[in-house]
């Protein structure tokens, strides 16, 4: 009994890990790394420029300070990143946690996608592909992916800014492996 209260419990399904932002001048995008640990004991990290609207109850002042907890959200379509820590100058860093959004699931079905599993749903909040890249997908044409395609489509780096633009362009790649 001992040895099993010694480790930390996670909840199957949950999700947690480290973040840090870095606020560069403007017009500098504001870069968000996301470090989390796979139930598989892998160590995943991921590095992407996000818009400022997605920091939600992150204030100006806060960023800018010479230090100061905070405590905002990183929202995506999937879900949301519940965040905790400290920011000073500009640069921050904490913990989160992640918070599934059920109208997500729902809408993916309705969309002819199975629901997805704990560890896609988070994935596709991570890597912030939502609902308006799928959508993007069906207009251009493309075949419908799978949860799994939608799952590397983000953790290659793959952004509706990057499928508009091939379409801008007159490519017509139809697969989206291809992509």
């Amino acid at each position: 009994l001992l040895c099993m209260t010694a480790q930390p419990f996670v909840a199957q399904g949950s999700f947690t890990g480290q973040w840090l932002l870095e606020f560069g001048s403007e017009p500098m995008p504001v870069f968000l790394t996301l470090r989390h640990q796979s139930e598989g004991g892998g160590r995943h990290d991921s590095t992407q420029a996000i818009p400022k609207e997605q920091l939600q109850g992150l204030t100006p002042a806060q960023v800018a300070s010479g230090g100061s907890a905070v405590r905002f959200q990183i929202k995506r379509e999937a879900g949301a990143l519940d965040c905790e820590g400290w920011f000073r100058e500009g640069k921050g860093s904490g913990h989160f946690a992640f918070s599934p959004d059920a109208k997500f699931a729902s809408a993916l079905k309705q969309r002819g996608l199975e629901a997805p599993s704990a560890e896609q749903q988070f994935s596709l909040a991570m890597h912030d592909v939502g609902l308006v890249l799928l959508d993007e997908l069906k207009s251009q044409e493309y075949e419908q992916p799978t949860l799994d395609q939608l799952v590397r489509i983000g953790t290659h780096g793959v952004r509706l800014d990057y499928i508009k633009g091939l379409g801008a362009q007159g490519y017509k790649l139809k697969s989206v492996d291809s992509l």
